[in-house]
């Protein structure tokens, strides 16, 4: 994943990371980001049109998790978790992995378990950080 450095964001539309922060966004957001950035084909199984995307993201609402498999490196699969939906987009925290893409369709639901397990260890920790800084 050496794409995925800090100020990458032409990739949201096709990472497991992007579509977490994405789906936190309204649809006049995204539509707004889709506009200014674009849904760039980065590999034959990329979403590259607002629809697709919207019914991606809805589906990944219901599972909670967002998923990618091969949309941005052929044979990757990411997961991602929200830690921090906060209104201010500047503290929003996503947590993702990657891995195998044929990893991901067998260990689909422990990878969920322990992404949800992380965030909130971290989610905790934050608010145990803010607490103790008020």
């Amino acid at each position: 994943m050496d794409d995925m450095v800090p100020g990458f964001d032409e990739g949201g539309h096709a990472t497991a990371l992007g579509k977490a922060l994405l789906a936190t966004l309204t649809a006049d957001q995204r539509a707004r980001y889709l506009r200014d950035w674009g849904m760039r084909a980065f590999t034959p199984a990329t979403l590259t049109s607002p629809e697709a995307l919207e019914a991606d993201l809805a589906a990944g609402e219901r599972r909670g998790m967002q998923l990618e498999m091969g949309q941005f490196r052929q044979g990757l699969a990411c997961a991602a978790v929200n830690v921090v939906s906060d209104r201010d987009m500047e503290r929003r925290l996503v947590l993702a992995c990657s891995l195998p893409a044929a990893e991901m369709l067998t260990s689909a639901r422990v990878v969920r378990a322990k992404l949800t397990a992380a965030a909130r260890s971290v989610a905790e920790a934050l608010s145990a950080g803010d607490a103790a800084t008020a």
